[in-house]
This record gives C-alpha cells, sequence and structure tokens, in this order.
C-alpha cells in the first residue's frame, strides 16, 4: 500500500497524478489525501459534520470532566466554526485547560491563532495571486449566499467569463466553497473568518472591494426596492439578498457612510416596512428598522439635514403606532416631527406634510380621540387641496381622506356615511391598482353590514377578502378577517365557531405584536363565553 498525504503541497504533483491515473500497478492499493477534489474511482469527500454529529463529539470529549456546555453555547460554538472536528476539539481543550467560554471561543475564531494557520494556511499557499483568492477575499463580505455576478462584480469586475469559472471551480475543488444555482458561499464560518485576515493583509484590495460591495446593493436595491409598502408587492429579489443587504448596512454604520446609508434606506424601507405584514412577529421583524432609523435620525441631525430627518422621524412615528404598545412614543415623535418641519421650506415635499398628518389620524383613531382625528383628517385635506401632485399621487392620497372618512363615521356609528366613503375609496383605490387599501376597505364595509345584521352580503365578502390576504402571505390582514368572521359567527349564532375563530385572531395579533387589536378581540371572546 502507499499512502500520499497533501498530495496538492508535493513539488512533483504533475508527474504523481500521471502515476495515479496511467501508470499504477494492479496489485497496488493507494490512499491519498488532498485538499483537492481529486477525479478517481473512488474517493470520499469529507464534509463538515451536521449538528448532531458536532454535539455527541462534544459530549464525549467532555466526559470525565466538570465542564458543561447549556444549548446555547453548544449552538454559538456551532455557528461560529461550523462542522469542523479539529476546530471543535481545539475549542474544548481551550476550556480543559481551564479557559472561558468566551475567550476560548475567540481564540478559535481569530484568524492568526495558529491553529487557523495550521488548518488553512495550505489553502491560501495554492491560492495566493490567483483570480481564486480574490473572489474568495470578495465572498467572504457576503454572510450568505451571494449571486455570482455581486461576487464577480466585487472582486475582479474586469475578468473574462473564463478566468472566473475557472477561479470558481477551483475554490469548489478545494471545498472552501459551495454553489446553489447561481449563488455561492464560503463553506465553514472559520473559513470566511480566516479570510478576513487575508482582507486585512490586502487592504488596498479590501478598500475598493467594500466601495464596489455597496455600489452592487445599492443598484440591487433600487432595481428592486423603492415599492409602496402600504402595497403587497413582490420581493423576491431583495428578500434572496437580505442577510448580505444587512451586512452592507451595517458596515455603513459602522464606517460613518451616511450617504450610501441614506440611499441604501431609501431603496429598502418599503421591504423592511412590509416585513412586519408577512412575518410572524412583527415587533421582531422590525427590530433591526428601528435600530436602522436611530442611527440614521442622529445622523441626519448632526448634519443639519432636517427634511430626512422629519422624514426618518416620522416614519418611525409610524412604525411604533402599527406596533400598539408604543402610542406614547408615537405621539412623542409626532410632535417633534412638527417641530422640526418648520424648518423644512413650505413648498419643499407636500406629500411628505401630507403623510404626517394622514398618520396622526391614524394615531388619533388608535387613541380613541375621534375629534382630534377629524381635525388632523380636515388639515389632509386642506394640504391635498393645494398640493400640486400628479394624477396617480393625488388619486393615491384621496383614497387615504376617504378611507379616514369612513372609519371616523364607522366608529361613530353613521354606518350609512362610512359605506358611502368607504366606497369612495374603494372606487378610486380601484382606479390604480391599490390591491391590498382594496381588500382592506371591504373587510371594514362586511363589518358594517355585520353590525346592521346583513349576514348574508357580509359572509361572502369576508371569505373572500380572506382568501386574497391568505394568497398575499398578509398577516395582519388575516388576522383582520378572521376577527371579522368571528363577529358574523356570533351574530348568525355560531359561538363555538365565533371563539374558534376570534382566539386565532387573538393569536395572530399578539404575534404581529398588535396589543390594542389584541385586547379588543380578548374583550370580545370574554363577551360571547
Amino acid at each position: 500500500m502507499l499512502i500520499i498525504d497533501n498530495l496538492e503541497t508535493m513539488e512533483d504533483a504533475r508527474n504523481i497524478h500521471s502515476f495515479l491515473y496511467d501508470e499504477l500497478p494492479t496489485k497496488l492499493r493507494v490512499i491519498v489525501t488532498s485538499r483537492q477534489l481529486l477525479v478517481l474511482d473512488k474517493y470520499i469527500a469529507i464534509q463538515p459534520l451536521k449538528k448532531v454529529a458536532i454535539d455527541k463529539l462534544i459530549n464525549n470529549l467532555l466526559e470525565d470532566t466538570d465542564i458543561s456546555l447549556n444549548d446555547d453555547e453548544l449552538d454559538t460554538l456551532y455557528q461560529s466554526v461550523g462542522g469542523m472536528p479539529g476546530a471543535i476539539m481545539y475549542a474544548i481543550n481551550l476550556l480543559k485547560a481551564h479557559y472561558s467560554f468566551t475567550l476560548a471561543l475567540s481564540r478559535t475564531t481569530k484568524p492568526n491563532e495558529d491553529s487557523n494557520k495550521f488548518w488553512f494556511e495550505g489553502y491560501l499557499q495554492l491560492l495566493r495571486k490567483q483570480p481564486a483568492y480574490y473572489l474568495l477575499m470578495a465572498l467572504a463580505m457576503f454572510p450568505e449566499f451571494a449571486l455570482e455576478e455581486a461576487i464577480v462584480h466585487v472582486a475582479l469586475p474586469e475578468a473574462d467569463e473564463s478566468t472566473i469559472s475557472e477561479g470558481f471551480t477551483y475554490l469548489q475543488q478545494l471545498q472552501l466553497i459551495k454553489k446553489e444555482k447561481n449563488s455561492y458561499v464560503i463553506l465553514l464560518p472559520l473559513t470566511r473568518s480566516y479570510v478576513f485576515g487575508e482582507l486585512d493583509a490586502n487592504s488596498q484590495f479590501e478598500q475598493i472591494a467594500r466601495e464596489r460591495w455597496i455600489n452592487w446593493y445599492l443598484q440591487h436595491s433600487q432595481k428592486h426596492g423603492k415599492k409602496d409598502e402600504k402595497e403587497w408587492n413582490e420581493y423576491k429579489d431583495l428578500e434572496g439578498e437580505w442577510e448580505n443587504l444587512e451586512a452592507v448596512i451595517e458596515w455603513c454604520m459602522s464606517e460613518n457612510k451616511y450617504q450610501e446609508f441614506l440611499q441604501l434606506w431609501q431603496n429598502i424601507n418599503g421591504y423592511s416596512h412590509a416585513q412586519g405584514y408577512y412575518q410572524s412577529d412583527r415587533t421582531t421583524a422590525w427590530q433591526n428598522r428601528l435600530d436602522w432609523m436611530n442611527w440614521l435620525i442622529a445622523a441626519t441631525k448632526e448634519k443639519e439635514d432636517w427634511l430626512n430627518a422629519a422624514k426618518l422621524i416620522c416614519d418611525q412615528a409610524w412604525t411604533f403606532t402599527l406596533m400598539g404598545n408604543k402610542l406614547k412614543e408615537a405621539k412623542s415623535l409626532f410632535v417633534e416631527v412638527c417641530k422640526i418641519s418648520s424648518k423644512v421650506r413650505k413648498d419643499q415635499d407636500i406629500n411628505f406634510k401630507f403623510n404626517l398628518a394622514i398618520h396622526i389620524v391614524y394615531l388619533r383613531l388608535k387613541e380613541d380621540k375621534l375629534a382630534k382625528a377629524t381635525f388632523w383628517l380636515n388639515f389632509s385635506k386642506k394640504l391635498l387641496q393645494e398640493a400640486n401632485l400628479n394624477e396617480e399621487t393625488a388619486k393615491y392620497q384621496w383614497v387615504h381622506i376617504f378611507y379616514y372618512r369612513g372609519k371616523i363615521s364607522d366608529f361613530s356609528g353613521d354606518y350609512e356615511q362610512a359605506k358611502f366613503y368607504y366606497n369612495q375609496a374603494i372606487d378610486l383605490a380601484e382606479t390604480i391598482g391599490w390591491k391590498r387599501a382594496i381588500n382592506m376597505v371591504k373587510n371594514w364595509l362586511a363589518d358594517i353590514a355585520v353590525k346592521q345584521g346583513n349576514l348574508k352580503e357580509a359572509k361572502p365578502m369576508l371569505e373572500e377578502c380572506l382568501r386574497v390576504a391568505e394568497e398575499n402571505s398578509d398577516k395582519c390582514s388575516i388576522a383582520f378577517c378572521k376577527e371579522s368572521m368571528a363577529f358574523l359567527e356570533n351574530k348568525n349564532g355560531n359561538l363555538q365557531e365565533a371563539i374558534r375563530l376570534a382566539n386565532l385572531a387573538y393569536e395572530n395579533f399578539i404575534s404581529l405584536g398588535m396589543l390594542i387589536e389584541a385586547e379588543a378581540t380578548r374583550l370580545f371572546i370574554e363577551t360571547i363565553k
């Protein structure tokens, strides 16, 4: 038996390849180890261990010791080093040497640690000064699968197709990256940490690459973002790159790149808001959004960029209003926006001032202050009448006016007037194709039909509203539809079904962080038990 270890490091590797493929004696058995995938009749491509196997390995290594790791620590260790047994063993040995978990993890993942040099330096010796080396360094900037075109733009925008193809193929042969469709990611988090060390050592390349990285996502988000957050929109191209976009944003914040971050925010604001409709936990979905706005608001104030400061604070106040449990904070922010707006020229962005006023209408309705809501609605109407907006934008804003006129009439018990305004809102929304608004207003029309005893009219309306909301995965609209269907079943005398639907709506409202709506639904359930 012949054993050839680390084939790729041998000076005469080409002749050895020739011997293995063409001249191997029939009775000779050979074991070859290599970082590169070899085309042999029988080979074992060793992959990272799965989480279950890593947990078992750790438990075995910690047997007969007084050291134990909780579930969070096990998860953190696996997320930091991946399924690399050698790294796991190194970390556990540090724990046995009385290092704290935090210090052991830090030592294990540091690019300049001797252990990491032992594991990765051989790979880098094969790569340095090759196109694949720059592709790998660029890929380290992306925490998740990244589109090939994005990686190439960051690493080697001038390279030809053949060079790029060979580079990616070589990285796959070395099992440093993996591919899914037209996207790539570094296989192990520990590899990524080590490659960051290479980026540090190539500061000139990193500076240029980071600029390309930001610019690519500016272009990508400009192309696939900038959509209305109040409408159902297709965001798959942003969603697929979202975690990479988050990394770009965090980098802009850490490097104080205000203009770049502001442009990114303007592109992705609609999607980051819409996540609150689609994800189960609205509060969690919006946490990054709120953190980013805090950073941008502070930066706009520092730069005395008052129009953008006002827009951002208004947006944050609107987000707090929708969350329901932060109405006091929302009210305080709206007061601040009104003060800042005095520093904005009267003729500057009238559309923003309308949005500010109409958002305050919604806040006042949430507070059940109909007189104040009416005051702000009248002010909104005055602004709209004086504005010189294009036809589609004007119609879009008039839908808000009619919708909230209907809401105020509805809450006041004037159902005929409410129906008139709701139908006005639907008619206008249909002319501009605003599907989400149409569906929501139909839901409120069905509620009025229930209140007026027109149950046969209400049922098909609500079934259609629920179907459309589910087709668009709008958890917020789904919750309102289920609540309305509970009202309908209660009127029909189907108390058990009413309670079942109301409980589903309540659970949805709670998960979305819509606490005011959840409390109203809970009180409804109590009245029919």
